[in-house]
């Protein structure tokens, strides 16, 4: 295997080199690590908080959950789907994307 010309080589060093890769996993990859962590531990870390109780109390009421068999129907050119879900004490929100790029409908449901 023929060893590259000094020029290529040259040419190749700004483009693949150990001081690039280490700038470019700081930049990329540890700032917006640690940028991360203050965000998740603001607030002496509230956002992970109220996640961990949102955790127990969806264990803990998970069994209440009913979904009831969904029906369909037509509508003209369209489908209709309905299911009836009782959530007990759980608290959801429910999201659906429009087909058409529109607006998400999004609707806490208690």
């Amino acid at each position: 295997m023929a060893r590259p010309r000094a020029a290529q080589h040259a040419q190749l060093a700004p483009i693949y080199s150990s001081g690039r890769m280490a700038r470019d996993y700081v930049e990329q990859y540890y700032l917006a690590g640690a940028a991360e962590l203050r965000r998740r531990t603001a607030d002496a870390s509230a956002l992970a908080r109220a996640l961990r109780q949102w955790e127990v109390r969806l264990q803990r009421h998970w069994t209440d959950l009913r979904i009831a068999a969904p029906t369909i129907s037509r509508g003209g050119a369209d489908w209709l789907f309905s299911v009836t879900v009782d959530l007990g004490e759980i608290a959801v929100q429910l999201y659906a994307e429009p087909c058409d790029g529109g607006v998400p409908f999004v609707r806490e449901l208690f």
